[in-house]
This record gives structure tokens, C-alpha cells and sequence, in this order.
């Protein structure tokens, strides 16, 4: 590895813990996604105590009603927005949003490719709302995609600076 003023300034920065920007940044991320969350999961608690007729329907992914889709679908999302507040592990935490995320995507994905017209994401909360259907469908797609590029983003940082640590030059000057 060449030596000089360039390098050094390189070889420093890699010996620096992530920056308090970034690590600002990335609990930010994961602050607000633990928000999203909770939100989307008291819309599905909410609607599915309703008694729109929806809700007896079956959905035609998973062959259970509306109703437990969203009771289980709210359920998966407090306890990942719980463990995303409380938890420790800052990577497991990216890790469950990538996940959670990656399903709501596969989710949509294969309903589009059954041609399946009726998606009660926010249950019947979406009614209630001042906007066209379509504008919160697009919406909702804006906050899947921030969750699922929100947690790459941080997944990829986080490889690059363990990478760093990994490259550092520890042979002695000489």
C-alpha cells in the first residue's frame, strides 16, 4: 500500500467508528420505520374489528379471511416496531425491517400476478381517509419502498465499515 499524505488521510477515516452523522442517520431510519409500523398496525387492528364484509372474504394468497390476514399481518407489525424501539442489536433491527418489507413486496408482487384487484392494506381505515384509493395505494408503495431501500442503505453502510476495519493496514511502519 502506498504511503503519503493521501493515504493517511484514507487510512485514518477507516480507522474511525462509524460517524455520529451516520449513526444519527441510521437510527433515524429505524425510529421512523418502527413509527410507520405501528401506525399500519393499529389501521389493521382497527379495521379488522370492524364488520365490513370484506372481512369474511379470503384472501386469495394466503386462503385465510381479511380478518386474520390483518390481525396477523398487525401482529407481525408491533412486535418488530416494539423490538425496533426497545431492541439492541442495531443490525438485527435493519435485518427485520429488510424482511418485513421483502415480504409486503413478494405479498403484492404475486397478487398483481394473480390479478388480484382487492388489497385491504390499511383494512377499512382507507375509507375514512380524505384521498382517492389510488393515491393511498401509491402511498402505501412510497413507504414500502422506504423501508425496504431504507434498510439496504443501512445493510450496505454497515458491510462497507466493518470492510473498512477489515482492510486496515496494521504492519508496522518500517
Amino acid at each position: 500500500m502506498p504511503r503519503g499524505p493521501a493515504n493517511q488521510q484514507v487510512q485514518s477515516r477507516r480507522d474511525q467508528p462509524m460517524s455520529d452523522r451516520t449513526v444519527n442517520w441510521v437510527r433515524w431510519f429505524i425510529y421512523s420505520a418502527a413509527l410507520v409500523l405501528i401506525l399500519t398496525a393499529a389501521a389493521k387492528f382497527y379495521s379488522a374489528t370492524g364488520s365490513a364484509r370484506i372481512l369474511t372474504a379470503t384472501d386469495q394468497v394466503l386462503h385465510l379471511t381479511y380478518r386474520r390476514v390483518m390481525l396477523l399481518a398487525g401482529s407481525l407489525e408491533i412486535a418488530i416496531g416494539a423490538y425496533l424501539i426497545v431492541g439492541r442489536n442495531s443490525t438485527a433491527k435493519i435485518w427485520l425491517v429488510l424482511w418485513l418489507s421483502g415480504n409486503f413486496l413478494f405479498y403484492r408482487c404475486v397478487t398483481d400476478f394473480l390479478g388480484v384487484k382487492v388489497c385491504p392494506c390499511l383494512g377499512t381505515i382507507q375509507s375514512m381517509l380524505p384521498f382517492a384509493k389510488a393515491n393511498v395505494d401509491f402511498l402505501l408503495a412510497l413507504v414500502l419502498f422506504y423501508l425496504l431501500f431504507g434498510s439496504v442503505g443501512c445493510i450496505v453502510y454497515q458491510y462497507r465499515s466493518f470492510e473498512c476495519f477489515q482492510s486496515v493496514d496494521v504492519a508496522p511502519d518500517g
